[in-house]
């Protein structure tokens, strides 16, 4: 998650599951919704000296489901295409 891994299939299913991120430091903690956890290729909204010290991922009213997939062209091979999606009810 905190180094935004292209082949890491953590961002993906955090973004789909709509998850908040807690940055904590000397002056406390900090949520960071899913949305703005990326700055760039490889570069996280955390602060210098921040350390992720925790992923939350909210419960879901009945009903609600989610889906995740990948292609990769060989198998036991990195994707090269992935997707995630909620549905509301």
């Amino acid at each position: 998650m905190r180094h935004l891994d292209p082949s890491a299939k953590l961002v993906t299913r955090a973004t789909a599951l709509d998850a908040t991120l807690i940055a904590e430091s000397a002056l406390g903690t900090r949520p960071i919704a899913i949305k703005d956890w990326g700055q760039g290729y490889l570069t996280n909204a955390l602060a210098d000296g921040d350390p992720l010290h925790a992923v939350e991922l909210p419960l879901w009213p009945t009903g609600r489901g989610h889906v995740f997939t990948q292609y990769a062209r060989r198998h036991c091979r990195f994707a090269r295409k992935r997707a995630g999606q909620s549905k509301k009810p």
